[in-house]
């Protein structure tokens, strides 16, 4: 049971309560990864009262990562987090951050019901070689006879593939094409001058293969061996050249653009402002009151399509609660004012022109 009633900002902390916010600065730690939490990352704190202290609104605050608190409260035998209910500055995270922590405490839960080990001495250690040893054995099953069941991404170049060609040669083989990497992705094929999303990928822990294991899987053989899609050696510049422009229009998909979005309150009178931009995979929200320059919160997604999904998302939600797009009418209307100025202009420089000739 959870000992906590009372909010920071209320009063003295007398008890045991647990705050989620983002991290303000890069300068904590999780007590449990023993890693540094980043700054704008999803912490949540264990606030204890201090022994060493008069003053009670100042509590000794104890700092996890997401990943590391579900591993300490799973360990916990008493203090623990039981829903979201239970953690001061839930409602103040974004939408999807808010289902990121709600899912995270679930599994943890749904874990310890089936049995989980509560007297081990690792949780995370034997949590994540878990992970890999499902991956593992889908890939056993799987090498060489196709990729049916599994999520599969290709990034960098592949000899004498498209893109369109990689995503068809899945699809044959019973996979699922992806275009981005998520935690949920099984396999990430990497080809030559692989970007971004390699280094992603072995952050997620993600199962990592190279050209040859993909051919394998495909049952076309490596591309060293001389496959069915390795590169012909006839007129290999020309097809080269052909395939990586290819790639590279493809990758500027996925890691460029830029958009933007600017909706006003007008149920009511509160005034209101809410803004959004895309800078390549980057998000930027500003929202406050008229006026003022409001309050800034940047957010860095795997990819270009990512974020633009997320900026859809939030348009959509704002607009389904009063908001609505902001009209620039007195822009619209200097700009045709400065329109017929310059046809009055043009009209006495021609009037000017007619006298000269004259």
């Amino acid at each position: 049971m959870v000992c906590h009633h009372h909010p920071r900002t209320r009063g003295a902390v007398s008890m045991v309560t647990f705050v989620v916010e983002y991290a303000k600065s890069g300068r904590s730690s999780c007590k449990a990864l023993k890693r540094k939490i980043e700054k704008e990352e999803i912490r949540i704190g264990k606030l204890l009262p201090n022994p060493f202290s008069d003053d009670d609104d100042k509590p000794m605050a104890t700092w996890y990562c997401l990943e590391g608190f579900v591993i300490a409260n799973e360990r916990a035998r008493k203090h623990k987090v039981d829903s979201v209910d239970d953690l001061e500055g839930f409602e103040d995270l974004e939408e999807d951050d808010q289902e990121l922590v709600t899912q995270e405490l679930f599994e943890a839960k749904t874990g310890k019901k089936k049995g989980s080990k509560r007297k081990s001495s690792s949780k995370a250690e034997k949590k994540k070689p878990t992970k890999k040893a499902k991956k593992a054995k889908k890939s056993a099953s799987g090498g060489g006879g196709g990729l049916a069941g599994k999520s599969v991404c290709v990034t960098g170049r592949i000899t004498g593939m498209t893109r369109a060609v990689a995503k068809a040669e899945i699809i044959k083989a019973g996979g699922d094409p992806k275009s981005s990497v998520t935690k949920n992705l099984d396999i990430l094929v990497c080809g030559s001058d692989s970007g971004s999303k390699k280094a992603l990928g072995e952050a997620y822990g993600i199962e990592i293969w190279d050209e040859d294991a993909f051919f394998e899987a495909l049952g076309k053989g490596s591309s060293s061996s001389g496959g069915k899609k390795a590169k012909p050696k006839s007129k290999p510049t020309k097809k080269s050249k052909k395939v990586v422009m290819e790639e590279e229009d493809d990758d500027d998909e996925d890691d460029t653009g830029e958009w933007a979005c600017h909706l006003e309150f007008v149920k009511g009178t509160s005034n209101k402002f809410w803004r959004i931009k895309i800078e390549k995979k980057k998000t930027t929200v500003n929202y406050g009151k008229n006026g003022t320059p409001g309050v800034t919160q940047p957010k860095v997604h795997s990819s270009v399509a990512e974020a633009k999904k997320y900026a859809n998302k939030m348009i959509k939600q704002k607009r389904s609660k009063g908001y609505e797009d902001k009209v620039e009418e007195d822009d619209d209307a200097m700009d045709e004012e400065e329109e017929e100025e310059e046809e009055v202009d043009d009209v006495k420089e021609d009037d000017e022109d007619e006298d000269e000739d004259e």
